[in-house]
């Protein structure tokens, strides 16, 4: 069975690792995701300006 049909919530990585492993996990998971995004956009918005 799929992980989203087990876990129905809107919170995808966090979601899921609260699920699996716990709250302080389940944050890091969280914030690094989120930096991660940010790292990304930014490089990607570099790469388009030159």
């Amino acid at each position: 069975m799929e992980l989203a049909c087990l876990i129905p919530s809107a919170g995808s990585t966090y979601a899921y690792s609260y699920h699996a492993l716990g709250e302080l996990p389940a944050l890091v998971a969280g914030f690094l995701l989120t930096l991660e995004y940010g790292v990304s956009s930014a490089g990607g918005a570099r790469s388009w300006s030159d």
